[in-house]
């Protein structure tokens, strides 16, 4: 998208400060030897981002480590990867085919090897068009002209407009964020309007005459349209659900933007009419991207039960296909507990009379494959909760669970664990294999310790 720009606060300093001193753009052209192209040996369940080619996608894959690795899934449905990171928030190809890697604080643009073409960009238009920070600088570059721009501190998210001579920003206020209009020639700024809230995420129109921004009013993340020509600011109806994820889409007029709620949602307005569409995965939203053609959107869903899966669907809500499967999946049904909050998934099989252990997940933040694959060997019950208390209240009445094997699986280490645990937990495993009320390992690592804890008592 012409005038691509990077979602949050600009490392130092104010574009109003200008100055015109021509400066070599040295450290945002840097080249290291390029990755090349590597055919991934393993697919992490968790996917940061996800962005079209034509009809293929690109998919930043996190490791456990934290990093990322790209991969390139064809119409044909294999993948292609390559080494990357750390994880970007959305993937985009760039005017001259690059890859546009967008981040928190800034993002980078590599050419199709790899090669780093740019680094710390804050806003992007093509290599000869863009602004970036370098060192404790912000540098806009543009039509064979470079400015410094010595100071950015109330600027919180620029970017270029068509052309590139000139810039939106949101510039932070005492009561609330105002937008603001940056000319490079003759140097110089024109406030437009204010946002009457804090600035949370925005995304430009193709034309760069308009944006769509998400405001935090007093708590409540609201959705508007504003002009980039002149004071306007229009609020989209909410749903009196937190938005985020902003995104025009490349033609129809409509904007799009998530729902945060139990399932999250895609909502896409036409702006002229306001009417709305709806793409449920139901699943929480990890990232999306509209297709070129604004028919269809690549969704990365987010399921404890099933892991990370990106999925295609039209803008009006049909599933089109499935481009990368979950790496696997729980296969004993998920039900709601009486807590209204923990998740249980039950044994495969639950036969009469027998006495099934149940493994308490506190907190999980993300699919587990090889407690998936766990549980489904070994027919064991798997809660997820963030209250093991509560989870333990919900399932004492059912019958099939052995009350003398219920095990805590806690995600840090047994030297963090300062609380209580409830008399009715047998054992603590740590995310090391340790078991924290024997103070001695069991496993090689969680899922190990829990498969012996399991065992056992099995053989007894």
């Amino acid at each position: 998208m012409t005038g691509r720009f990077f979602r949050s606060a600009l490392p130092t300093s104010s574009i109003i400060l200008l100055c015109a001193s021509l400066v070599p753009l040295s450290g945002c052209a840097s080249a290291p030897p390029a990755t090349g192209l590597v055919q991934p040996a393993h697919v992490a369940a968790r996917y940061a981002a996800v962005g079209w080619e034509g009809d293929a996608l690109w998919v930043a894959v996190e490791a456990d480590d934290g990093k990322c690795r790209l991969l390139r899934v064809g119409e044909d449905g294999r993948p292609a990867g390559r080494s990357e990171a750390p994880c970007p928030d959305w993937i985009e190809i760039t005017l001259e085919g690059d890859l546009l890697l967008g981040s928190q604080g800034g993002g980078r643009v590599h050419d199709r090897e790899g090669a780093l073409i740019a680094d710390a960009v804050l806003a992007w238009q093509s290599r000869q068009s863009f602004i970036a920070a370098v060192n404790d600088d912000v540098r806009w570059k543009t039509a064979g002209q470079e400015i410094l721009v010595p100071e950015v501190g109330d600027i919180v998210a620029v970017a270029l407009l068509p052309g590139g001579d000139e810039a939106l920003a949101v510039r932070r206020g005492e009561e609330a964020d105002e937008l603001v209009r940056v000319r490079m020639d003759p140097l110089g700024q024109t406030k437009l309007s204010s946002l009457e809230g804090r600035f949370a995420g925005w995304d430009l129109a193709p034309d760069g005459e308009e944006a769509v921004v998400i405001v935090n009013r007093e708590g409540t993340l609201d959705a508007a349209i504003v002009s980039a020509t002149r004071p306007a600011l229009n609020w989209i109806p909410g749903e009196g659900l937190p938005q985020t994820m902003p995104r025009w889409a490349p033609r129809g007029y409509k904007v799009s933007f998530i729902v945060e709620g139990y399932r999250d949602a895609i909502r896409s307005v036409h702006v002229p009419t306001a009417a709305t569409q709806h793409v449920a995965p139901g699943t929480s939203i990890g990232s999306y991207d509209w297709h070129q053609d604004g028919e269809r959107i690549a969704v990365i869903t987010r399921s404890l039960l099933s892991g990370d899966a990106v999925e295609i669907y039209s803008f009006r809500g049909e599933h089109v296909r499935t481009a990368l499967e979950p790496e696997s999946r729980f296969e004993g049904e998920a039900v709601v507990l009486s807590d209204g909050k923990s998740v249980l998934v039950q044994p495969r099989a639950i036969r009469y009379g027998q006495r099934y252990s149940v493994v308490i997940v506190e907190s999980p933040d993300r699919f587990d494959a090889e407690l998936s694959a766990l549980a489904n060997s070994k027919d064991i019950g798997i809660v997820f909760s963030d209250d093991a208390e509560s989870a333990i209240e919900s399932i004492r009445e059912i019958a099939w669970i052995d009350s003398e094997a219920i095990i805590l699986y806690f995600s840090g280490s047994c030297d963090e664990l300062s609380r209580q645990i409830p008399d009715e937990v047998s054992r603590v495993i740590d995310s090391i294999g340790r078991d924290c009320r024997l103070g001695v390992r069991i496993g090689t690592s969680g899922t190990d310790a829990l498969s012996n804890a399991v065992r056992g008592r099995d053989e007894r």
